[in-house]
């Protein structure tokens, strides 16, 4: 609950209202989903040793291209669609390197973390993206006072709810 304020704080430039709260909780809804998949994962994988991450995520790859394709055979007017190499590199970077790199890498920790890291860790992504969006895609708009503010806030609370998961663990784990 802790990252999730945090993520809350980064992202609300005053207290919001309205279709705000639809949206953010779809975010916190799609995010349950996503972490529900990665404690799955993490549970099937200790199950099953013998499974490579490398070979289930070829697999999973593969029906993401067979289901994107089938989808697409039938809903593209490829009539219209007009690629430019822009456009390819962004496709093969979000497609392969974004989703398909960082999928893999993000359920390859999942199957070692506990529940809880892994929780606030979905919610990491929030202040990192700030970062990224600031220092390496270098947007020009400068983060303000308030903007700082809230993104300190934020940080500090997801960054406890890290520290706290852990603490948690190594506890459960001398009680063992």
């Amino acid at each position: 609950m802790l990252s999730v304020l945090g993520a809350a704080s980064i992202k609300a430039k005053s207290i919001p209202s309205g279709d705000i709260w639809i949206g953010f909780g779809l975010m916190q809804a799609a995010g349950l989903a996503f972490a529900f998949g990665q404690v799955a994962y993490r549970d099937w994988k200790r199950a099953k040793p013998q499974a490579t991450d490398r070979s289930v995520f070829a697999l999973l790859s593969l029906g993401g291209v067979f289901s994107v394709g089938c989808f697409s055979l039938v809903l593209t007017d490829f009539q219209a669609v007009e690629l430019s190499a822009e456009h390819w590199k962004a496709i093969l970077y979000l497609g392969g390197v974004a989703s398909g790199l960082g999928f893999f890498l993000w359920n390859k920790g999942a199957s070692v973390s506990n529940p809880g890291t892994l929780a606030a860790f979905n919610n990491a992504v929030v202040p990192l993206a700030v970062l990224f969006s600031l220092f390496i895609f270098g947007e020009a708009r400068a983060m303000d006072a308030e903007d700082t503010i809230r993104f300190t806030i934020g940080t500090f609370f997801i960054g406890s709810a890290i520290l706290m998961s852990k603490k948690l663990s190594n506890k459960h784990a001398e009680e063992l």
